[in-house]
């Protein structure tokens, strides 16, 4: 099957073009985000391979793209940019638990409870 093929049956949301795709594909996203990644997050290497291609899926992204012989070069950009989009997100989710710390030490009359607010009732 030839790539623009692949890419139109992709498109069209064809499982099995999808399965051959991600077969063809996942080594060169890998090695994009292994390249990418802040060091800090290399254990997470197979979810962000996860994330790219669901991105791909769900988001439709393969229609965007307007030349089948540019595939390789288009999937390196995007699986970079949501690597750094995910290396935004870890940061921030450490730095509010680094704000969350902080908090709690910081004042010993405010508990994590206190700091974590939830609608549900306590168990």
């Amino acid at each position: 099957m030839s790539t623009e093929e692949l890419i139109e049956r992709c498109i069209r949301k064809d499982a099995s073009a999808w399965d051959e795709f991600i077969r063809q594909y996942q080594g060169l996203v890998r090695t994009t985000v292994h390249y990418r990644l802040n060091k800090a997050l290399i254990n997470d290497i197979d979810d962000i391979v996860q994330e790219v291609f669901l991105a791909l899926w769900k988001d439709n992204k393969l229609s965007r793209l307007r030349d089948a012989s540019r595939l390789k070069g288009w999937l390196i950009i995007v699986t970079t940019n949501l690597t750094a989009s995910y290396g935004r997100l870890s940061y921030k989710r450490w730095k509010m638990a680094g704000s969350i710390h902080e908090r709690l030490s910081d004042d010993k009359s405010v508990t994590f409870e206190d700091t974590i607010t939830s609608s549900q009732p306590d168990p």
